[in-house]
């Protein structure tokens, strides 16, 4: 919850929202479960809230699963509707982590209006990796989790979506001021490090419970 000081009287503010968004392998999903863990603020995973959503509309949800397992993205106004109801069920005063939603110029441009309009502050975090450390982390995952999106036909498929869309949506992010450049590449506990004190330069009157 955040505080802020006027004229020695604190009054409440609304708990930020923290995107994580990155390439395939980025390590976005590990690195928001620890921020949750550090922090206290619920997470929300897209690829969660879309197979709960395939599971109780099954006339669309085969479609649903079947683009999620082939890596491509899924439209915007699906990801919109997912996140708009995490967003306006949940509490003003407790913060939310979003992972692996936005990656659409669209749905960064609503997400940025509904967000200003409800007066809620947040940052998307950017875990930047090279395509060669990409490709290598995505094939120790496949043979590890044999993952349906792991294939190296797959991996091109899911970064040319990143490139065409994701990219924007940084761009978009960035020129709003809400971006922030994580260093991808190194231990994951020095990534996790390095999120914590990014995170607290920018809101250091965030009190953790």
């Amino acid at each position: 919850m955040l505080f802020k000081a006027c004229s020695g009287i604190l009054f409440v503010m609304n708990a930020p929202i923290i995107v994580f968004l990155g390439k395939p392998g980025s390590g976005k999903g590990t690195q928001a479960e620890m921020f949750s863990k550090k922090t206290g603020f619920s997470l929300f995973k897209t690829s969660g809230g879309l197979r709960s959503f395939a599971a109780e509309n099954k006339h669309v949800g085969e479609k649903i699963l079947k683009i999620m397992d082939h890596g491509h993205l899924l439209p915007a106004w699906l990801i919109m509707h997912l996140w708009l109801d995490e967003i306006f069920s949940h509490p003003l005063s407790q913060g939310l982590i979003i992972d692996g939603a936005v990656r659409q110029l669209k749905e960064a441009e609503l997400f940025h209006g509904v967000l200003e309009w409800i007066e809620r502050p947040y940052k998307v975090f950017s875990l930047e990796v090279s395509d060669g450390e990409m490709k290598d982390r995505i094939e120790k995952r496949a043979g590890k989790e044999n993952r349906t999106d792991d294939t190296d036909e797959t991996l091109l498929e899911r970064m040319e979506e990143y490139k065409k869309h994701t990219e924007k949506s940084l761009e978009f992010f960035n020129d709003k001021g809400h971006l922030v450049q994580i260093n991808g590449e190194g231990s994951i506990e020095k990534i996790h490090e390095e999120i914590m004190k990014k995170f607290e330069e920018l809101f250091p009157s965030t009190l953790h419970e």
